[in-house]
């Protein structure tokens, strides 16, 4: 017979507590341009100021679904960095 856990609603909290923090601590909170906002695991972050020419990133489309592409050029406008990204099929955005 499988023994029965029982936990009083301060464990509970306690419990979701930490499994907030765990996920926070290995994880990200971005928010986007566009005002979306959502968490990204380290490793999906490069803490760096530009991206540099090559990089490849995922854009999205007007359609709402993102593409892989890859940076072809980047302007500075008014403190704030512009990329034109390659889509690999070809399009060219800004």
């Amino acid at each position: 017979m499988t023994p029965v856990m029982y936990f009083n609603f301060t464990d509970i909290i306690r419990i979701l507590m930490c499994f907030m923090f765990l996920t926070l601590l290995y994880r990200y909170h971005v928010k986007f341009d566009d005002g979306d906002s959502r968490y990204v695991r380290h490793s999906e972050v490069l803490p760096i100021e530009r991206l540099p020419l090559g990089q490849p990133v995922m854009v999205q489309s007007q359609d709402g679904y993102f593409d892989a592409g890859l940076i072809v050029g980047q302007v500075k406008k008014g403190g704030v960095f512009q990329y034109s990204v390659e889509k690999d099929s070809g399009e060219q955005r800004l």
